[in-house]
C-alpha cells in the first residue's frame, strides 16, 4: 500500500466553530460540510465557509487520491440522497484539482494552457448505467459527472477524474498521443511533439494527416485505454478496473477490459 508522502496539515476554517484537519479528523468530514452547503442560496458566512472549504479541498483531495489506495469495494445504489447542487459542490474540488496536475503537465509538453478552460457540469443524465458515472464532450471542453458520483470513495472520485482528463487532453491535442499494442496486456503511450507536427515540411503535413486519419479511426477500446495511459502520465499511478461495476481506481484492479462499456 502507497502511504501518503506527508501528514496532511492543519486547516482552520474561520466562520463559525473551528474546524482543524487533523489526523483526526477525516478527509470525508470536510466533504459532508460542504455538502451541506447550497449554492443558489447562500448566505455572505455560508459563501465564505464554502470558498475557504473549496479552498482546503484542493489542497488536500488530489494528494489522498494520488498517494494513498484504498481498499473499499463499491456496491451500486441508484438511489443517492444527493441532489444536483450538492454534488457539484463536493465534486468539484476533484475536478480543480486534477485540472490543474493536467494543466501543468500540458505547459511542461509545450501544449498550451486550453486544459484550464475544461469546464464541469451535473446531470442526472449522465449516469445512464450502473457503471457510467461521467463522460466528456468530443471537443475536451466539458466533463459531466452524475450527482450519484458524490457518494462514490475518494480514490476512485480520484481515478474517474483523472481518466476524464485523459479524455480531455486525448481531444484537445488530436493525433499527439498515440497507443502501441493497445489491444495487448502491455499497451505503451508515445507523445509526439511539435516537430511531428511541423506544417512547413510537406512530409510532415503528409504524415500528420496519415496519423489524425488514424486517430479517428480508433476502436472505442484504443479510445479508452488512451485516456488511461495519460492518466498515467501525467499522474504516475496507474488506472485499474475492479469491483461489481468495474470502476477506476489508483494502483490497483486490472487493465480495462476489452468488452467493458
Amino acid at each position: 500500500m502507497l502511504q501518503t508522502r506527508k501528514e496532511a496539515p492543519q486547516y482552520s476554517l474561520p466562520v463559525g466553530d473551528t474546524l482543524r484537519i487533523t489526523k483526526r479528523h477525516t478527509f470525508r468530514s470536510l466533504v459532508e460540510v460542504a455538502g451541506t452547503l447550497k449554492v443558489s442560496a447562500c448566505t455572505p458566512r455560508r459563501k465564505r465557509l464554502l470558498r475557504t472549504c473549496s479552498k482546503v479541498l484542493r489542497q488536500v483531495s488530489f494528494v489522498q487520491s494520488r498517494y494513498s489506495t484504498f481498499n473499499s469495494r463499491y456496491e451500486p445504489c441508484n438511489n443517492v440522497a444527493v441532489d444536483k447542487g450538492s454534488a457539484q459542490v463536493i465534486l468539484e474540488p476533484y475536478f480543480i484539482a486534477a485540472r490543474d496536475e493536467f494543466l501543468i503537465f500540458c505547459e511542461e509538453q509545450e501544449l498550451g494552457n486550453v486544459v484550464k478552460k475544461t469546464c464541469l457540469e451535473c446531470h442526472a443524465e449522465a449516469h445512464d448505467t450502473e457503471r457510467h458515472f461521467a463522460g466528456t464532450s468530443t471537443d475536451g471542453r466539458l466533463i459531466v459527472v452524475a450527482p450519484q458520483m458524490a457518494d462514490l470513495p475518494e480514490d476512485t472520485v480520484g481515478a474517474i477524474f483523472a481518466h476524464e482528463f485523459g479524455h480531455v487532453v486525448d481531444h484537445l491535442y488530436p493525433g499527439r498521443f498515440v497507443v502501441e499494442n493497445a489491444e495487448g496486456p502491455s499497451p505503451e503511450l508515445v507523445f509526439l511533439r511539435d516537430e511531428a507536427f511541423d506544417d512547413e515540411n510537406p512530409r510532415k503535413v503528409q504524415s500528420r494527416i496519415a496519423r489524425i486519419r488514424q486517430w479517428e479511426a480508433r476502436s472505442e477500446h484504443e479510445i479508452e485505454v488512451t485516456a488511461d495511459l495519460i492518466a498515467e502520465r501525467v499522474l504516475g499511478h496507474r488506472i485499474g478496473y475492479e469491483g461489481p461495476c468495474m470502476l477506476q481506481g489508483f494502483n490497483r484492479g486490472v487493465r480495462r477490459p476489452k468488452k467493458l462499456r
